[in-house]
């Protein structure tokens, strides 16, 4: 009766091990999702646009997103994870450069002094290196339609 029960039990371990791991060949994971692998690139003015800010907002669920590397390249990622829930997505693209973040809190004669030599020049904090259209998914006219299959999920964003 004993060696009826073990060979039962590792009948279940070998069934929730073949589980396991068929969900992670195709792609889900413990949070549902089914995300394919997203690719592509960012030029800007014809030249790639190094550490600009990719996403992909979907019409529904998680956010994909991405940074440009210094070819203008870049891979979705959701949740960690590498690549984009299938479908529609709305793209935005930013490059902020600058720092709105002072290294130490300033006192308070020493605001009075920075305003007072600010006024009247330019903001010098963080800026968007492109047109500011692109980082709004409703105003930037990008989609990216992620498909099933992963070879075609291959983007090329030519912005101006």
């Amino acid at each position: 009766l004993l060696s009826g029960r073990i060979s039962v039990n590792r009948s279940w371990v070998l069934l929730s091990v073949c589980l396991s791991l068929l969900s992670v060949v195709a792609g889900c994971s413990s949070d549902g999702l089914k995300l394919v692998k997203s690719t592509g690139q960012v030029t800007y003015k014809g030249k790639p646009l190094e550490g600009a800010n990719i996403k992909f907002i979907p019409g529904s669920g998680p956010m994909a997103l991405a940074i440009t590397d210094s070819e203008g390249n870049f891979t979705i990622t959701t949740n960690g994870r590498p690549g984009a829930t299938v479908g529609t997505h709305k793209v935005a693209i930013s490059k902020i450069t600058g720092s709105a973040t002072p290294t130490a809190a300033p006192k308070p004669e020493d605001m009075m002094k920075m305003q007072k030599d600010n006024m009247g020049k330019a903001n010098t904090g963080p800026k968007n290196e492109i047109p500011e259209k692109y980082s709004n998914p409703e105003s930037s006219g990008l989609t990216a339609e992620v498909t099933t299959n992963a070879s075609e999920n291959e983007f090329l964003f030519q912005l101006q």
